[in-house]
């Protein structure tokens, strides 16, 4: 345990150097096989979460890189590895998001509707229920919310 403490000491922030993210992944997941039965079991459990979470936020900000530079393709496969190695990224939805847009730019439209259903679906999220950011429309910004609410006034009067 001593050696995940110390690398997730080490581990920096998601657009620095992730070695010592992997190492920590890795150590955790070695802890987690070797005791199963330990009684620190679950402070590495939330550590392994912390972990994913830096290292899909990594991915994303490359993802991001290549889409703004046009290069779908690689944008795709960062999207992707994320939805398939870390299902329980705090922003999966946009994640979603982003990969069924990447493969529309990349003329795969049967691809990105499955991404689009399962966020329209609404899809599921670590405590198990459906997100509730695309329940609640957070993603408006405030400007758009004002005018939805306006406008639903001035129909009722």
């Amino acid at each position: 345990m001593k050696i995940v403490a110390l690398n997730m000491k080490m581990m920096r922030t998601p657009d620095r150097d992730g070695t010592y993210s992997i190492k920590a992944h890795a150590a955790i997941q070695r802890f987690l096989a070797l005791f199963p039965d330990n009684d620190y079991v679950p402070m590495a459990k939330q550590y392994l979460k912390e972990v994913e979470e830096n290292l899909a936020q990594k991915d994303f900000g490359v993802g991001m890189f290549y889409a703004e530079k046009g290069n779908y393709v690689g944008a795709k496969s960062r999207f992707k590895e994320i939805t398939e190695q870390y299902p329980d990224y705090s922003a999966m939805d946009e994640t979603l998001f982003r990969l069924a847009e990447a493969n529309e730019k990349t003329q795969n439209p049967d691809e990105a509707s499955i991404y689009y259903q399962q966020l329209a679906k609404g899809f599921r999220s670590a405590r198990g229920s459906p997100t509730p950011r695309l329940a609640s429309r957070s993603w408006e910004s405030p400007f758009q919310r004002s005018i939805r609410s306006l406008r639903r006034r001035t129909r009722a009067t």
